[in-house]
Parts: structure tokens; sequence; C-alpha cells
């Protein structure tokens, strides 16, 4: 399935270049909203940076896509809003903010549902996928262009690894405030605590809570490792980014420029991915030069967890959609 997606992949830039090299575009500024740090380790960045080279590479820079980062033009939710109005053209953010407006996405928040990128990214080019872009277009005015890797989220605790359901049993934890990660940390037997990002720093010194959850890159970059002792890969959750564009800004363009804007999201996908496991093991390693003992998922047996995590899997069967939420659990099956 990868290397057909590879090759489907390969063909549409082929096409778009050679349409590309015979049409003249009308100088045009796009702003592509980005409201995280910018940093080469970011996700988000390396993703809208890719996007933008690409778009102004192919159309000889005719077509420019400005990057506003640190939420130069807002919070996400902003961002998402100013997409859906068509006030902002581009926004590259998770996927679980438009989940409030369209609860299928909510699907690739389902906890220690994901073994890999590469099988994330083959249901992401799959038809349950292309139709939840289809269904998001239509009812939010959002066209998610492409997909990228966020990251596998860790657990960040001042109280030793986590190798089995047994290390979790009282593990005051903090969590976001959203319902999904409540539900799913209470029920594999931790405290879950929700709580501001700017206070968990704080709680972790003083005890008030012993371990948190993000994305290995998004830990060093906010300074976790001066606070905890151990890193543990569970992948809880996987963070799945996009590429999200005004449906308004997508029609106002003409066909040889929305084929560009195609063919570069989709290489942007590609390389945006080799870029973040590429940098991967240089994570793991700063956390060990700093006394950090990281625990890799090979050695975290996951198997009573995701047997406790049952009765959230199926209280999101409704909201989801039982005929969909079936379809996509067979794919799942089908691709482990």
């Amino acid at each position: 399935m990868k290397k057909l997606f590879a090759i489907v992949l390969a063909l549409t830039m082929v096409f778009a270049l050679c349409s590309v090299a015979s049409a003249d575009f009308d100088s045009a500024t796009y702003l592509l909203n980005l409201p995280t740090a910018e940093n080469d380790q970011d996700a988000f960045y390396s993703l809208a940076k890719h996007f933008a080279d690409n778009v102004s590479e192919m159309t000889d820079g005719a077509v420019t896509i400005e990057i506003h980062a640190n939420a130069q033009l807002g919070s996400g939710a902003d961002a998402v809003m100013g997409v859906e109005m068509g006030t902002i053209d581009f926004n590259v953010d998770s996927t679980n903010t438009l989940v409030g407006e369209y609860s299928k996405l909510s699907f690739c928040d389902l906890p220690y549902m994901f073994d890999n990128v590469d099988q994330i990214m083959a249901f992401c080019a799959s038809e349950h996928m292309a139709q939840m872009q289809e269904e998001v277009a239509e009812q939010l005015g959002v066209r998610i262009l492409c997909f990228g890797d966020g990251g596998f989220r860790a657990v960040w605790s001042t109280k030793g690894a986590i190798h089995s359901i047994d290390d979790f049993k009282g593990l005051k934890i903090r969590v976001p405030d959203v319902k999904i990660y409540v539900d799913t940390f209470n029920a594999i037997g931790a405290n879950a605590t929700p709580m501001a990002g700017s206070e968990v720093f704080t709680a972790i010194q003083q005890g008030a809570i012993d371990a948190a959850e993000f994305p290995v890159a998004v830990g060093i970059s906010m300074g976790y490792m001066e606070a905890v002792s151990h890193v543990t890969m569970d992948k809880h959750f996987y963070n799945l980014i996009g590429i999200q564009m005004a449906e308004s800004t997508w029609e106002k363009m003409s066909p040889e420029l929305q084929e560009v804007i195609t063919a570069a999201a989709q290489k942007a996908q590609e390389e945006q991915i080799e870029a973040m496991a590429a940098v991967a093991d240089s994570l793991v390693e700063k956390l060990e030069e700093n006394g950090i003992v990281y625990t890799a998922e090979d050695d975290v047996d996951l198997t009573a967890v995701r047997e406790a995590c049952q009765p959230v899997y199926e209280s999101y069967r409704d909201s989801i959609g039982p005929e969909f939420y079936d379809a996509c659990m067979a794919w799942f099956e089908a691709n482990r």
C-alpha cells in the first residue's frame, strides 16, 4: 500500500509540474498561519515550510505563501475559524481542531490505536479518510490538503518508567482539558488531572502531579527535561496534523493553480514525514544526554492497556457513527 501511494504521489507531481511549465500565474500572496513555536524541530512548522517552498518552486516564485508563526494571526482556534470563514487562506494544525464540528475525525484521536507512522499515512490514503476530507470541505468549508507527522505522545514522569498497565495505577498525570484524554487515563487506572499548559512545569516541580504527556519534541522544547526523570513512549495518542485550506480560496484559484497546490501539499507531506523521522533518534539522544531514562515502545506491554480502553472506544462509536466506525476498525484489523 505504501509503495502504491508513493507511485500515485510521484505521478501526480509529474503531471502537475508539466502543467506548471506551460501555465502563467498572476502574482499572488497567500497567508499560511502557524500557531506554534518556530523552530526546525516543530512538526507544524516543518510541514508549513515544505509546502510554502514547494509552491514557490512550482510556480517559479509567482505564488508566495507567507508563514506567520507564533500565533501572529491569533490562537489555534482563531486560525481554524479564519479558514472556515475564508479570512485566512491556509492553516497548519491538528485534525482534532475540527472534531467539535465534525465528529467522525475523532476516530483519529482514539487511544492506543496506531502502531507507526506508515500505518497512519496508509489510513490517510484510504477511502475512509477521503470520505472525511470530502465531508469536511462540504460541511465546514475546510479542505484538508495533506497530512503530516505530529508525533506520538509520551509519558513524562517523576515516578519511573511505564512498562505495563500496573505502572499507570494511581499515577497523577496532567492532561489537557479534553474529554477523551481524561476518559483514557482514568480507564487505565491513572488519575487524570486536567490543567492549563502554563501550570504544568511548576506543578511537576512542586509534586502536585506525578507526570504529564507530550510528544518528545514538544517536551524538550518546553524544558521538561529539567522537571522529570523518565520518558516513556507508550504511544497513547497520535497527533495527526494537516494543511487546512479555505474552500473559498480554493474555488477562486484556476485549475492549473489548484493542481500545483495539490502537488505541493502532497510533496510536503512526504518531505515532512522524512524530516521528522530523521530527527527522531537525535531527540532520544538528547533526552539521554540530559540524564532522562527513555523507555521505547517495544518495552511497554500494551495488551491489558488496550483491553482497559475498550469502554472508551465504545463510548465514541455512536458519535463517530457506528457504520463508519466499524468500517475503519475493520481497516485497522486488516492492516495491523
